[in-house]
């Protein structure tokens, strides 16, 4: 890990715990619809195969329009900043995220934006994941060559492919929908695994 010198990271699903939004979003699609609770939550599970919104698209089969995203619900995974403490003590570390605006205020009202050097969010970018414009730009911002970064994400589609297009490092985080998810693409196949936040740590610094 040598030649790395900033990691840059998703924030939904990979950062930040969003299950409670998810249980949200859900149960108003149910209720709506009157539907059976496992009915609803095995079209999740299969849309979460393919597609990055999927509770936006298991709604649609149902013709429900769901409600604006709840961020208030939204919290860090546990050790969340105890990672980026230890990280940034040997990088630099930015974000790379689909995320609505003000992602810098909720990244301070976690405690946590101290630690980011760039933040690439879709909203304030112009942007959107998977482009390659908002890693560029993240890049560009950093003043990093893409062979000396490493991206974190909990997407294939959205984090590991466009990264190592672009021939960043890539480590995949199977957290939230992400365990539904499978390799099934050389492009999307990434540099490391792992399960949690935490295990973080580990991978790029050698130590848990």
């Amino acid at each position: 890990m040598s030649e790395i010198k900033w990691v840059f990271l998703d924030v939904g699903s990979t950062l930040v715990d969003e299950s409670d939004v998810y249980e949200s979003r859900c149960s108003y699609v149910i209720r709506a619809k009157g539907l059976e609770h496992d009915e609803f939550i095995e079209k999740v599970h299969q849309a979460a195969k393919v597609s990055p919104t999927p509770i936006k698209q298991a709604a649609q089969t149902y013709g429900v329009t769901l409600p604006e995203w709840d961020s208030s619900l939204e919290k860090l995974y546990l050790g969340t900043e105890d990672v980026l403490k230890a990280l940034s003590g040997k990088y630099k570390l930015g974000i790379i995220a689909n995320q609505l605006a003000g992602t810098q205020k909720r990244l301070h009202n976690w405690g946590v934006l101290q630690y980011f050097d760039v933040v690439a969010a879709s909203a304030e970018a112009g942007y959107e994941k998977p482009d390659l414009g908002i890693f560029r730009l993240a890049l560009e911002q950093a003043g990093c060559n893409p062979q000396n970064a490493i991206m974190v994400g909990d997407r294939l589609d959205n984090d590991i492919a466009p990264a190592r297009q672009l021939g960043m490092k890539t480590i995949w985080v199977r957290q939230g929908f992400a365990k539904y998810q499978s390799v099934e693409k050389e492009c999307e196949k990434p540099d490391y695994i792992i399960e949690n936040i935490g295990e973080i740590v580990k991978v790029l610094m050698g130590r848990t």
